[in-house]
């Protein structure tokens, strides 16, 4: 399987994918009416790992403190920094969705 080359700087790829997904989780904690929160990710999340099942793979990074680092770091450092940080992925969009996805793990424990 040939994954495609997505090139989005890693600032960008955090806002698309984990911030906006932070700001609907927060969004959604204000509904006192809300019975379900469904998050649809993508296939490609884990592209580097062999076998994927249907499950929820850790990411080594806390999606959190990321967001809280994108903020103060300049584009060039965090872009630096996302290099080590992939754990393998191809580009920043499958990284960054799999940070979302353990944003929602954290965020809707409740």
């Amino acid at each position: 399987m040939k994954t495609q080359m997505i090139t989005i700087d890693i600032g960008e790829s955090l806002d698309y994918n984990v911030f906006a997904t932070k700001q609907v989780i927060d969004l959604c904690k204000q509904i006192k009416s809300l019975s379900c929160f469904i998050h649809c990710s993508t296939a490609y999340s884990h592209c580097q790992r062999q076998d994927v099942d249907e499950k929820l793979y850790k990411v080594n990074t806390n999606p959190s403190e990321l967001l809280k680092m994108a903020e103060w770091l300049p584009s060039a450092t965090l872009d630096q920094l996302s290099l080590h940080l992939m754990e393998g992925r191809p580009n920043t969009y499958t990284y960054t969705k799999a940070l979302a996805e353990q944003l929602v793990e954290y965020e809707c424990q409740e």
